[in-house]
């Protein structure tokens, strides 16, 4: 029975906001994944991993408010946290029945350039 796009996005997540065995991310993503966000625009899965082994994600928490699936894609719109910083993302994972190969992340930037200017 193929995965659905929602169980790989809710996958991905738990592995991301974890900060912990990113490489895992790697079973999940297709090799030519994109993935495009307002600080990072990444060609394929190992770019994109490099970039998080060079910048790994630290003491975040997330609390999912919606999700949404389709046939080959998935939206989670959740609460991000860290540390004083909270502000709603959604992500949109798109498809190809085994792994990601779409990763479109959005959200108000200027919450986290004001509050990194901040402290």
């Amino acid at each position: 029975m193929p995965i659905t796009p929602l169980t790989l996005a809710m996958q991905y997540l738990d592995i991301f906001y974890s900060g912990e065995n990113l490489h895992r991310l790697k079973n999940l993503l297709d090799d030519h994944c994109r993935f495009t966000g307002p600080f990072m625009d990444c060609r394929s899965a190992d770019e994109y991993l490099q970039a998080l082994t060079t910048d790994p994600p630290a003491s975040l928490s997330y609390t999912v408010l919606q999700t949404y699936e389709h046939v080959d894609s998935a939206c989670v719109i959740y609460q991000f946290e860290k540390g004083s910083i909270s502000t709603p993302m959604a992500q949109l994972f798109e498809t190809n029945g085994s792994s990601i190969k779409r990763i479109l992340l959005i959200f108000d930037s200027a919450v986290l350039v004001r509050q990194t200017a901040i402290t």
